[in-house]
């Protein structure tokens, strides 16, 4: 018996636009992509029609998880009502969610997230362990996250940068 793994990759895409909280540059502001998925799954062990994992399944999977995203504004959909919607918590959400379908003994290995042709995140697990998902640690500390609360902190940040045109006389 071998001791190899068998590696089956899915690839798809899907349209949706976000906004980075927290992040000073362009794409705090609202913008899209048109997003690249790949999905990997091992298996240790093929049927006896030599397949791992049916492709269809994988196919299937994803385009069901993604189905939520497609042309929709990323920030509005949980989980990324409460965290921030970068290429690096998309890849891990994908992850954990597929992670959900794929039947044993095939797991999901890794999964890439283009934002851009030269621009791409992958999330893997070294044990290769299934996470248990509450979403405590993809949040963002602080303040609720908000367009309102963020304005706020920026004007504060902006009005402390300020140098006063005159003081007013208090005596």
């Amino acid at each position: 018996m071998s001791s190899g793994l068998y590696t089956l990759t899915v690839r798809t895409s899907f349209a949706a636009a976000h906004l980075l909280r927290e992040y000073d540059g362009n794409c705090e502001r609202l913008h899209g992509h048109n997003w690249q998925v790949e999905v990997a799954v091992e298996s240790p062990t093929v049927d006896e029609r030599g397949i791992a994992l049916d492709f269809r399944i994988m196919k299937t999977s994803l385009h069901d998880v993604l189905s939520r995203f497609d042309h929709r504004y990323l920030n509005e959909i949980p989980p990324f009502d409460g965290m921030n919607p970068s290429s690096e918590n998309l890849a891990r959400h994908l992850y954990e969610e597929m992670g959900k379908s794929v039947p044993a003994p095939a797991r999901v290995s890794r999964v890439t997230v283009w934002e851009s042709d030269d621009a791409r995140a992958d999330y893997s697990r070294r044990d290769g362990s299934s996470p248990v998902i509450d979403g405590s640690d993809f949040r963002l500390p602080g303040l609720p996250i908000d367009r309102d609360s963020r304005r706020w902190r920026n004007s504060l940040r902006d009005r402390s940068r300020r140098v006063p045109l005159h003081r007013p006389d208090t005596s």
